[in-house]
């Protein structure tokens, strides 16, 4: 007997385990070692390195403030 899963349950699942997922590497103590629970670093704009490419997908308007956002993040980035 097999049981499908339909979009919505795939979803539900998968934000279940990253939540989980999340949850265990914050109460670890991993990430550098930082403290758990420590809120990690946010930088103003990308560092340099290799180039960063990001994917956009039928966004719409939205989508295309968002395309420019990444874009003026930092150097080495694009959108395809």
């Amino acid at each position: 007997m097999s049981k499908e899963f339909s979009r919505r349950q795939f979803l539900e699942m998968g934000a279940a385990a990253t939540a989980a997922t999340a949850v265990l590497v914050s109460c670890s103590g991993e990430g550098g070692g930082k403290l758990a629970g420590s809120t990690p670093a946010f930088l103003d704009q990308a560092p340099d390195g290799k180039p960063l490419t990001a994917g956009l997908i039928g966004c719409g308007g939205r989508g295309t403030g968002a395309a420019q956002d990444f874009l003026s993040a930092g150097p080495n980035l694009k959108v395809t």
